[in-house]
């Protein structure tokens, strides 16, 4: 049995617009859920849905296996020093592993 709802990717990549079109300068984090040991299987997912909707928007990853923590960040591409996003997120993990 195929469990992908083929309605899933369009939906999400949907509610990314609608939400950066009406909060530009938000920081979208998302957390992979480790449900099912499928955490990993999960961002791989949404970094190929992504890699084929990214136009006009970053992503920063940040995996850390032992943890089972497999986390992302999305920006509009557009926001002024993006980087420090990615930096921020960094030191935050850092600091609590």
């Amino acid at each position: 049995m195929d469990r992908k709802d083929p309605r899933i990717e369009p939906t999400i990549i949907q509610a990314l617009h609608v939400f950066f079109a009406s909060v530009p300068k938000a920081v979208l984090l998302y957390v992979c859920s480790t449900e099912n040991d499928q955490e990993r299987v999960r961002s791989r997912l949404f970094g190929q849905w992504f890699s084929r909707h990214q136009k006009g928007f970053n992503k920063f990853d940040f995996q850390y296996p032992e943890q089972r923590l497999y986390m992302s960040a999305v920006v509009r591409r557009d926001l002024p020093e993006s980087w420090r996003v990615e930096l921020a997120i960094l030191q935050a993990v850092e600091q609590n592993k």
